[in-house]
């Protein structure tokens, strides 16, 4: 398995002067625990359902939520045709399963909150910046299965 890096946990290794122990592909546990993070906060934040990320969306656009919340299972699946494309077939099966999942997310809704009213600027642009962190933790292809001749060519 090759496990991909985010642009987040690059911009860490960088930042902490670790970068070659990242490419050399052997990291430490810790590292692989902050990846595996990263994956499930994107997954966690895609805009749509009881997700954190269809909250977020509901609470910035109010009903137009509903809107952007159709139209994710959709970018997920031609997400999964362009991985297929570019990596194969194993490689895609991540996007198509998010991509039945936020189907189900995205026919049940949010849950209608208790109060509605809009939030102030200060709060639209946290919300906001969570969204750009998510979007850091993002790789199209998270992870590779590949043979063992392949890995040492």
């Amino acid at each position: 398995m090759i496990f991909n890096h985010p642009p987040l946990l690059e911009l860490i290794a960088e930042l902490t002067g670790t970068a070659d122990k990242l490419e050399d592909g052997v990291v430490h546990p810790v590292v692989f625990g902050g990846w595996v993070g990263m994956l499930v906060t994107l997954l966690n934040m895609l805009p749509v359902g009881q997700l954190d990320g269809g909250h977020i969306i509901r609470a910035i656009f109010g009903a137009y939520q509903r809107v952007i919340a159709v139209t994710v299972p959709v970018v997920l699946f031609w997400l999964s045709v362009y991985v297929y494309l570019v990596a194969g077939f194993q490689s895609m099966t991540i996007w198509v399963i998010w991509g039945l999942f936020a189907t189900g997310l995205a026919y049940a809704g949010p849950v209608e909150p208790i109060n509605d009213e809009r939030l102030d600027r200060k709060r639209v642009i946290l919300g906001l910046l969570t969204f750009v962190l998510a979007a850091l933790c993002f790789t199209p292809v998270p992870m590779e299965i590949v043979e063992a001749a392949e890995m040492s060519a």
